[in-house]
């Protein structure tokens, strides 16, 4: 079995669409049909059932799907192991956050680290999207949610305090429990 074609399948099963997968791994949706065409083929099954809402796993396309994630989280846990053997730190270091935190209180301290390993590139991810450590997708992920996935160690970093501001003359239902008072619009 053909790594490049699991890795497409993986890529398929998780975008939902030829050219969605095509988009995520830099080729063409027409290479994305061909390696996908190709897989099935070797593995004697049809692996996706083709909706209007895009690509869905079927049965076996599920137990591959399950399979190929456990060979690809183990290839990037080598990865990982052999990259950390190297004497001086260098390359890219993708870290995502949301907006607010990134630039209030990120930035100043990836300026001295950048002064102290300037080897190092950071790469701050500042979207709304939730990015996959397992997957690599980011290297270091700050996130007010806990996680969900077994595999990724997490500690609490900090805690912070939230307040709503207003004009004075507005905000005379604080004594009532906030009651009368509007956020947002209606």
């Amino acid at each position: 079995m053909d790594w490049d074609n699991l890795r497409v399948f993986m890529t398929i099963a998780r975008e939902g669409t030829l050219g969605a997968a095509a988009r995520a791994l830099g080729q063409t949706q027409p290479t994305m049909g061909r390696r996908l065409k190709s897989l099935e083929k070797t593995v004697g099954h049809v692996l996706f059932q083709r909706t209007q809402f895009g690509f869905v796993p079927t049965d076996e396309g599920q137990a591959l799907l399950l399979r190929a994630e456990r060979m690809e989280a183990e290839a990037i846990a080598a990865e990982r192991e052999l990259s950390g053997a190297e004497a001086l730190l260098s390359g890219l270091l993708r870290v995502s956050c949301s907006d607010w935190f990134g630039n209030l209180l990120l930035t100043p301290v990836i300026a001295e680290f950048s002064q102290l390993y300037p080897g190092i590139v950071v790469e701050l991810l500042t979207e709304p999207r939730l990015y996959s450590l397992p997957h690599r997708e980011a290297d270091c992920v700050m996130r007010i949610l806990p996680f969900q996935d077994p595999d990724v160690v997490s500690r609490k970093l900090l805690q912070t305090e939230y307040a709503v501001y207003g004009v004075p003359d507005k905000w005379n239902s604080h004594a009532k429990g906030g009651a009368g008072c509007r956020l947002g619009s209606a």
